[in-house]
């Protein structure tokens, strides 16, 4: 910290200018380690196109869960209302229009969710310690996806943080934070700041 009180080390000029603090990391950028659904289906969304940070087991594998399972009722129940409203057609059974909302609806779940669900494979994959651009080896026939399915069951590593996504902080931002508890500013500590050698962060609300 420099003598008018401004934040210097290891920033470029025009941070310094703006008295900014290197080093916070947005709790939506870690992982989340023994969330429910709800909680890892709402960052699934929330985080839809973010290829940096990490993501916990828990938050990837309820939301392979949620697609599975929804995709596979969406399907039963397409095809139930298929034949129900089917009708017969030289001898052969027609599905009727009551399926094409039903189907509509999977195929637009499906597309919405490509990008977020490449992008948690990736965070996934962060979390491993292992490289992003990994995730491609689902490409590979017959065993590409089966690999990747094992590479995204491994275990959390501390060593993975390298992944997280540092963002330059500026206190006039900082300040109409809503979040802020008691006039704190993120990140807490300056103390934190002038070492940041470790990710650091206060928390907002939870997400």
């Amino acid at each position: 910290m420099s003598d008018d009180g401004e934040f210097t080390r290891g920033i470029s000029d025009d941070l310094a200018k703006d008295n900014a603090i290197p080093g916070y990391i947005d709790p939506l950028d870690l992982p989340r380690t023994g969330v429910g659904p709800v909680l890892a289906v709402k960052r699934f969304y929330r985080l839809y196109a973010t290829f940096t940070g990490r993501a916990s087991r828990s938050e990837y594998w309820w939301v392979v869960a949620f697609l599975a399972v929804t995709l596979g009722v969406l399907a039963i129940a397409g095809h139930a209302l298929g034949v129900v409203t089917g009708r017969d057609v030289n001898g052969e059974l027609q599905p009727g229009v009551g399926a094409a909302p039903v189907y509509f609806a999977m195929g637009l779940l499906a597309v919405l969710s490509i990008i977020p669900a490449i992008a948690l494979g990736v965070r996934r994959l962060h979390d491993a310690n292992l490289p992003g651009p990994l995730y491609l080896i689902a490409l590979v026939p017959s065993v590409g996806s089966f690999a990747l399915l094992v590479l995204s069951a491994l275990p959390s590593r501390p060593d993975g943080a390298r992944f997280d996504h540092y963002r330059p902080v500026y206190p006039s931002t900082l300040q109409r934070n809503p979040h802020a508890r008691d006039n704190e500013a993120y990140p807490p500590s300056e103390y934190a700041a002038q070492q940041h050698a470790m990710p650091f962060y206060t928390p907002g609300p939870p997400l």
